[in-house]
């Protein structure tokens, strides 16, 4: 699956440059990316909190400098309550700044799905992340500006070392991962600097 995914960026990336060369650009930029993820559940189990799991997206192939991270279904507020999911800007292991969900409760409904969007945008220098389009069964509509987290970023220029490979290798399932039928990530749309968009559906799994 790794190996497909490879294939179809290398063709995805010539699509872009050959599309940049006819606009007369030599380096076309990305300024934002959007990751379309998708969980199904088994039988969740709301007392033990489970599953648990985690997404990360990268402005480059590394987790070393700026980041962004999402834990799902175990985040202990301040208050005591559980559940819910919390949105981080790291940079390498420190935590930067981080947003918990207004939405809480642990999943608990056997066969549901979990979809959002994960969005990581450059603007001015500042790297910003959110979560838009979010619906489940448990937590009903989620995302939005309540959780974007933004983190400074002055020598990044663009968003081209991003790889949606990357963000399905370091995303994974914590704990109980036989409470998960599928964790996916189906599809990446990138947003270039002259107003094109370009869409690649992935369908590959995180584990």
């Amino acid at each position: 699956m790794a190996n497909f995914l490879r294939l179809k960026l290398g063709i995805f990336c010539l699509a872009i440059a050959a599309c940049g060369g006819v606009h007369g650009q030599s380096s076309p930029k990305i300024v934002a990316v959007e990751e379309d993820w998708e969980v199904v559940l088994a039988t969740p189990d709301p007392w033990r909190a489970s599953p648990q799991f985690v997404t990360y997206m990268s402005p480059t192939d590394s987790l070393d400098g700026q980041h962004f991270s999402v834990d799902w279904n175990h985040v202990q507020r301040p208050d005591g309550a559980a559940g819910g999911f919390r949105t981080k800007a790291l940079r390498g292991d420190e935590l930067v700044t981080g947003r918990f969900s207004p939405i809480g409760g642990n999943l608990d409904h056997e066969g549901e799905t979990i979809r959002w969007t994960q969005r990581m945008m450059l603007e001015n220098g500042v790297l910003s992340f959110d979560i838009v389009a979010g619906t489940s069964h448990s937590w009903g509509a989620f995302g939005g500006d309540s959780v974007r987290v933004t983190i400074p970023a002055p020598a990044l220029a663009d968003l081209n070392r991003y790889s949606p490979h990357s963000s399905v290798e370091w995303s994974g399932i914590g704990y109980a991962a036989n409470r998960i039928q599928h964790f996916t990530l189906a599809n990446v749309r990138l947003f270039m600097d002259d107003g094109q968009v370009f869409s690649l559906v992935v369908r590959t799994q995180a584990e």
